[in-house]
């Protein structure tokens, strides 16, 4: 005797024995063929229930047995025909020779194989598989014990996975429905989302597969959490006050989530993620994320109790946020906004806010700043680049100023400047933050008064193609105190960038009286000389009148800085007085009195923009020409270098290099001899003359032919040389008195500006 195959086959039909087949038995025998068409189907439909039963999410242990584990909430075991899941802690052992008899309190009965196909396909049966589908889904299953929960899959059909835990608690009664992590059912039940990571997941607020409606769902997270903080009369720190975002929705394709309403969050609202997120924003007239508390009706300083303090990181994240505007060039709109912009009693103070790690560029304004509530705010964390002002604030000031920093932080790249400020009263510190190349560092608008901005030495200034800071013009309708503008960090690649030749002076514009610019670490100049002086106030701009540029050239790792011709140690005399084609010997607007030897000659001659110059024409090279105060001696540090000044224009040189360089006349303790005539005494003083010393000769001829400059020998070049105060001598040498050297060319060249200046403190004596 053999068994029939079991094939599984849907069939046609069954066949029909006919009253002419032979009785002939076997697999191809007529009399089995209706036997072997009922065996393919039931064969067929055992195989099909096996596919159902195993995809309805449980996975068969086996038969109740003691010493089973149970690790997961999804596993079945059955008993005595029906199927059971254990709702207790797990992992769990069974110990008892029945459900009732084991845990009997955890053990849920699923039914038979027929009744748990049934339950499953019910409006409820999501309980039963420990999953649901969506917030709709939620909202029709009923909890049936306390800490009872569920793990949702999605918010809404089509939206990103979330797997979210929502738990019932039989004691709340009361929680309305926010829509996002309390969900009321139909029988006024409620579901819980578990935040007790301290973050609302963005996705519970009906986050789009796509990302696109992220200002929408931040939104209604941030409103939901202060209904509830206003409300009830709360501390924010009794709410939920950290929204999370996924670094991405997708693990094929990363997100760009998408702005399409403005995003508006308290100071003590912040955004934290587990990776790099990038967010994009459509936005043409708004701001495209606010931390502002002046908007909120009924937020008041009792959601901060304690003065107002708060404390929150904006952007937290192992990586960086990355925020992307319209285009720095059409978008009309700031990135990041920070600060209130109304004030008074009942409004909560914007402070102990922290930026955080994001990256904003291709607005208009990256960040913009408002002073009103505000104070104690670090705006660093940040990178601003690529927007046309990186940093803005342009406002009047209420109650604001205190102790606003912005530490590690980069701003890059601004089409007009890093940091354009209309707003009083200000004190702004930089740490750590690194600001590369933009026409202009800092823009000063008309309210732009009485700030105090200060870049400590841990800060990178680099690359200003037009001024380091520009003054707008400013109205005499209201008063305030100066600007004081701190550089304890150097100023490198000063009036340029990366691939263009540019000059080297004249380093600040606007011509009112409003700014106290100390710099403390030096300027570091990335071409060689082109401009036509040395100062960085320029000689033919009022700024020089209006501004005041305070210089430390002690330890300078670059060239000491001129800040005026005004400021030379020579009186602040600079400008020529002589008829044009006369001989110079004592020039008396400035008191330097001119030496030549060999053949050289030293003669005025016509006007460059108003000044008065001096023509030189040598014979040999070995022709010297000296420009010296004769009454000038100057009492400088032991082993400093004095420098000198000239701008030179090399328009007829035949032969050899114009070299320039400075020179040093020193001199001991000075002699007094006193005479009387009868009536009147009279004391002369002497000083012994020790020596002189030169300084390394600078070849001003090489200029013209550094690659890219713009100079040609018509035109003037401001340059510096310098001579170390060191003689050997038995007698010390108490002053020096510096002179201006040339030599080394044949031809013909004229000189203008002539100053001197030291790197470290200096007395004048006469």
């Amino acid at each position: 005797m053999a068994y029939l195959p079991e094939t599984p086959e849907w069939t046609t039909g069954v066949y029909q024995l006919e009253k002419n087949d032979p009785v002939r038995g076997g697999v191809d025998g007529p009399a089995n063929k209706p036997l072997i068409d009922l065996l393919k189907r039931t064969a067929w439909l055992k195989q099909r229930y096996e596919e159902a039963f195993s995809g309805l999410g449980w996975a068969e242990l086996g038969e109740w047995a003691v010493g089973l584990e149970v690790t997961s909430p999804s596993q079945i075991v059955h008993y005595q025909g029906y199927w059971y899941r254990y709702g207790g802690a797990l992992p769990h052992t069974i110990t008892g020779a029945s459900p009732s008899l084991d845990d009997h309190d955890n053990w849920f009965n699923l039914g038979n194989d027929v009744s748990l196909r049934a339950n499953l396909g019910s409006g409820d049966g999501a309980k039963l598989l420990g999953r649901c589908a969506h917030f709709t889904a939620l909202r029709g299953t009923e909890p049936e014990m306390d800490r009872q929960w569920i793990v949702l899959e999605r918010i809404v059909a089509g939206g990103p996975v979330v797997n979210a835990i929502f738990t019932h608690y039989v004691d709340d009664t009361t929680s309305a429905d926010d829509d996002y992590r309390c969900i009321v059912t139909a029988g006024g039940k409620r579901w819980h989302a578990d935040v007790t990571g301290g973050a609302i997941d963005i996705r519970l607020a009906g986050l789009l597969a796509d990302g696109s409606n992220f200002g929408q769902c931040s939104n209604k997270i941030i409103l939901g959490e202060l209904a509830k903080i206003i409300g009830g009369g709360l501390s924010y720190m009794q709410a939920f006050t950290n929204i999370f975002v996924p670094s991405s929705l997708s693990p094929v394709f990363k997100t760009e989530y998408r702005i399409t309403e403005r995003i508006i969050a308290p100071t003590f609202f912040g955004f934290c993620s587990d990776g790099d997120v990038r967010i994009t924003s459509g936005l043409t007239g708004n701001t495209a994320i606010a931390f502002k508390n002046d908007v909120f009706p009924g937020l008041t300083g009792s959601a901060a109790p304690v003065v107002n303090m708060q404390g929150k990181v904006g952007f937290d994240t192992p990586g960086m946020f990355e925020l992307v505007g319209g285009g720095r060039n059409t978008s009309m709109v700031a990135g990041i906004e920070v600060g209130n912009t109304s004030s008074g009693p009942d409004v909560l103070d914007a402070r102990d806010f922290i930026l955080g790690h994001i990256r904003v560029r291709e607005f208009r304004y990256g960040l913009k700043w408002n002073p009103m509530d505000a104070y104690i705010i670090d705006l660093g964390g940040a990178d601003l680049v690529n927007n046309f002002f990186n940093f803005h604030s342009n406002s009047d000031k209420v109650n604001s100023g205190e102790r606003i920093s912005v530490k590690n932080a980069t701003f890059g790249n601004a089409v007009q400047a890093h940091m354009y400020w209309n707003t009083p009263g200000q004190y702004v510190t930089f740490d750590d933050v690194s600001l590369d190349y933009a026409p202009y560092i800092i823009i000063f608008g008309n309210r732009g008064r009485g700030n105090r901005i200060t870049f400590m030495a841990s800060c990178h200034v680099e690359g200003y193609a037009n001024s380091l800071i520009l003054q707008e013009p400013m109205s005499t309708d209201w008063s305030f105190y100066k600007n004081s503008i701190i550089f304890d960090c150097p100023v490198v690649g000063a009036k340029g960038n990366q691939s263009t030749f540019a000059s080297r002076r004249k380093s600040f514009a606007g011509a009112y009286e409003n700014n106290n610019v100390y710099i403390n670490k030096g300027v570091e100049w990335p071409y060689a000389e082109s401009e036509d002086q040395c100062s960085l106030l320029g000689y033919d701009d009022p700024v020089k009148d209006t501004w005041s540029v305070f210089v430390d050239n002690r330890g300078c790792t670059h060239e000491p800085l001129l800040t005026k011709y005004e400021a030379s140690l020579n009186n602040g005399l600079y400008k020529f007085s002589g008829s044009d084609g006369g001989a110079v010997t004592r020039d008396g607007a400035t008191g330097l009195t001119a030496s030549v030897s060999g053949g050289m000659t030293a003669k005025y001659s016509s006007a460059y923009n108003g000044l008065v110059t001096l023509k030189l024409t040598a014979t040999a090279v070995s022709d010297t020409f000296e420009l010296r105060n004769l009454d000038l001696l100057m009492n400088v540090d032991l082993d400093d270098n004095v420098w000198s000044c000239i701008s030179i224009m090399m328009n007829a040189i035949t032969t050899g290099t114009v070299n320039f360089q400075t020179k040093l006349y020193h001199y001991g303790i000075p002699v007094y001899e006193t005479t009387y005539n009868g009536s009147v005494y009279a004391t002369k003083r002497s000083y012994t003359y020790l020596g002189s010393r030169v300084g390394t000769a600078k070849d001003v001829t090489s200029l013209l032919s550094v690659t890219g400059t713009p100079l040609t020998t018509d035109k003037y070049v401001g340059v510096q040389a310098k001579c170390r105060f060191s003689l050997n001598s038995i007698t010390s040498a108490i002053g020096v008195s510096p002179a201006i050297v040339l030599s080394g060319f044949v031809g013909e060249l004229h000189i203008a500006l002539p100053a001197f200046l030291t790197e470290g403190t200096c007395r004048k004596f006469m």
